[in-house]
């Protein structure tokens, strides 16, 4: 189990490729966690802009999207002030690593509209 993370997940490591992510159930805790978290960073960084890099498709993307409405949910009550873009790095880098600086353009755009 991952506590320190914004939420709870746990990983088989025995297995060599994309192992199976099994994620906590119980959103409310996993609403408080990322609440939590957020409140630590904003009270040291002000508004906090997040991306998520992890890939968009299988288990990373099971997590990904997890994240996504879980953050969304907090977002909308209240507990997040900053943004949140999912950029597959995976699939953006495979294509060259010159394209970090679209990851760049789009996070400063993320922020700017929050």
């Amino acid at each position: 189990m991952f506590p320190s993370h914004l939420f709870s997940f746990t990983r088989d490591f025995a297995r060599r490729y994309n192992p199976k992510v099994r994620i906590g159930a119980d959103y409310v805790s996993q609403a408080s966690l990322l609440r939590l978290h957020y409140d630590r960073e904003e009270r040291v960084y002000g508004d906090v802009c997040s991306v998520n890099l992890v890939d968009g498709a299988g288990e990373q993307g099971r997590l990904g999207s997890m994240f996504g409405e879980v953050f969304g949910a907090v977002k909308t009550l209240g507990g997040v002030r900053g943004g949140l873009l999912w950029w597959d790095f995976h699939k953006e880098c495979e294509k060259g690593y010159d394209r970090i600086g679209m990851l760049v353009e789009e996070l400063a755009s993320t922020c700017a509209s929050e």
